[in-house]
C-alpha cells in the first residue's frame, strides 16, 4: 500500500513557526505593526501587510532557510517510521517550490533524513496534489489542507485530514495526532 504524505503542518509544525518568523521579521524591519488578526491562516490578514511585504518576507523566510528548523510533530517520525518498517510506501509530496536562492529537493530531503524519518520518495513542485497522487499510485494521502484534501478526494483516492486551527470546519476524516492516524491506517488497511 502507498501513503502520500505532506509535510508543512502534517508532519511538521510549520504554521505556529512561520507566525513567530513572521513576528519578528514584522519588528524588525517593519517598525513593529504587529497582528491584526491571529486566528487566520494568510499573512496579509493577521499582520498589516500587503502583497510586497509578503512576498519580501517570503523571500527572506527561504533564503535564510528558516524552514528547515521547524520542529517536527509529536510522534510523527515514531508513527510513519513504524508503517514503513510494516512493509508501506511512503512518498512525501509537497508543495514546496524551487526558486533562484534555494534548492528545495536536495534541503527537504536533507531535513527529513536528519529528522529521522524513513520514506521511499520525496516529491517536491507538487502543486495540486491530486494528478501527483495518482501518478504516483497512492492509495492514501494526508495533508492539513483542504485544496489538497479536495483535490485528492475528486480522484477517488481517500483521504486523512490533519486538523489544525485553520481546517476546523473540514466534515471529512480529521484526525489530530500521528498515533491516531496510525491506528486508523491499521483499522482501514489491515482488518
Amino acid at each position: 500500500m502507498k501513503i502520500g504524505i505532506d509535510i508543512d503542518d502534517t508532519i511538521i509544525n510549520t504554521n505556529d513557526y512561520i507566525i513567530k518568523a513572521a513576528y519578528k521579521y514584522d519588528k524588525k524591519y517593519l517598525k513593529n505593526k504587529g497582528f491584526r488578526n491571529k486566528n487566520t491562516y494568510s499573512f496579509k490578514e493577521m499582520f498589516y501587510w500587503d502583497d510586497d511585504i509578503y512576498k519580501e518576507f517570503i523571500k527572506y523566510y527561504q533564503n535564510n532557510n528558516l524552514y528547515l528548523d521547524v520542529p517536527v510533530k509529536k510522534d510523527a517520525v515514531k508513527y510513519i517510521n513504524k508503517l514503513y518498517d510494516e512493509g508501506y510506501y511512503i512518498c512525501f509530496i509537497t508543495y514546496r517550490q524551487e526558486n533562484d536562492s534555494k534548492d528545495v529537493y536536495n534541503k527537504t530531503y536533507k531535513y527529513l533524513v536528519d529528522n529521522g524519518f524513513k520514506f521511499n520518495k520525496l516529491i517536491t513542485n507538487s502543486g495540486l496534489k491530486g494528478k501527483v497522487c495518482v501518478d504516483e499510485d497512492i492509495n492514501l494521502f494526508i495533508d492539513n489542507s483542504l485544496n489538497q484534501i479536495e483535490d485528492v478526494n475528486k480522484r477517488g483516492i481517500e483521504t486523512i485530514m490533519f486538523a489544525t486551527k485553520y481546517n476546523k470546519d473540514y466534515k471529512g476524516k480529521k484526525m489530530s495526532s500521528w498515533k491516531e492516524i496510525y491506528k486508523e491506517i491499521r483499522r482501514r488497511f489491515c482488518e
